[in-house]
């Protein structure tokens, strides 16, 4: 369980974001003394070194990497799409947007970013890549809070603040489904890769679980969602100081894990293989057996503003008030 790497920053990390193949995370860095996104960096994650620093000011949940880790793209609080290109250390692509956007993705084949402007504009694009040409622009009511693809690439999600999430085909601009009934801005949405559920949280302080082929609402969450396993199959949610994870078959809540105190857990991430689970929060990070639902290790009892598995047997990142770390997971013994 000790550290066997730290990616070392004299800003503080928060929001990150990994490539597919975990070789690479971009992290977003706040001032201590001056909160306020200054830099967004992508690291070499085995070398521990920065490949690119992007010192614009970036929105919170304005950028990603593509899914081959070559590119990471952004869009400044000036409504600038930024697209550096990894391998080259060069930027590769800047376009003037117009507005600020509230979050951005790569298409999953990274040939194309969906991208929720903001602003007067409030507009959701999606842009080809490595140009920016405009392939298709809807114009929305509210403000966009977060985007999603769907697994084939073909549909977008919206979370957005005319209180409803949307998901749209933009290759024949088409509204396939509209998910209204929450009572404020809807902020998060995702879509399950492997079955057709799309799961939305607002601003009334519920998750709401879809079907993304009707619209039909399928069940309400008091939890709000923090992550869908990568089989698309569990949803990790926060209830106060307790982790729920729900099998999105049936929507029945698997089990409690009570750990945490005060307003934690914030952030929680499941291990590949789905046998681990860790959740962090001011109060430090947990590692969770999922099927036994036993606590298996306090890892950290400082502050964890974000944190990620690594693919394989490579361990975590943590990300919080004592720095970026790379973690080595300890053996756990099974029968115990």
């Amino acid at each position: 369980g000790e550290p066997v790497a730290q990616l070392r920053s004299e800003l503080v990390p928060g929001a990150m974001r990994f490539s597919r193949d975990g070789r690479l995370l971009a992290a977003k860095y706040d001032r201590r003394d001056r909160p306020g996104t200054v830099r967004t960096t992508v690291w070499d994650v085995d070398a521990g070194t920065p490949l690119v620093e992007l010192d614009e000011v970036i929105g919170y949940d304005a950028f990603d990497l593509d899914p081959e880790g070559r590119r990471v793209a952004a869009v400044t609080m000036g409504g600038e799409l930024l697209v550096h290109d990894l391998e080259r250390g060069v930027e590769q692509l800047r376009v003037d947007l117009g507005a600020r956007a509230g979050s951005l993705r790569f298409r999953p084949d990274g040939a194309a970013l969906a991208i929720g402007v903001g602003g007067d504009l409030r507009v959701l694009q999606v842009r080809a890549l490595p140009g920016g040409e405009l392939l298709a622009s809807r114009k929305v009511e509210g403000s966009p809070f977060m985007v999603d693809w769907s697994a084939d690439g073909t549909q977008v999600a919206l979370a957005c603040g005319d209180y409803r999430g949307y998901l749209w085909e933009p290759s024949e601009d088409r509204l396939r489904t509209t998910f209204e009934g929450h009572s404020a801005e809807v902020v998060r949405i995702h879509l399950s890769p492997s079955l057709p559920l799309a799961v939305t949280y607002s601003w009334d302080e519920t998750t709401r679980l879809w079907d993304t082929e009707t619209g039909e609402e399928l069940v309400q969450l008091s939890a709000p969602p923090i992550r869908i396993a990568a089989d698309g199959r569990r949803l990790a949610g926060q209830t106060n100081e307790v982790l729920d994870i729900w099998r999105l078959e049936h929507g029945g809540v698997l089990e409690g894990l009570r750990g945490h105190s005060g307003k934690s857990p914030r952030h929680v991430a499941i291990s590949p293989d789905r046998r681990l689970l860790v959740s962090g929060g001011v109060d430090g990070a947990l590692l969770w057996e999922v099927e036994t639902s036993r606590l298996a290790r306090v890892l950290d009892t400082g502050r964890v503003e974000g944190l990620a598995f690594l693919p394989g047997d490579d361990g975590l990142l943590l990300a919080g008030s004592a720095g970026l770390r790379h973690r080595l997971l300890p053996d756990l013994d099974r029968s115990t």
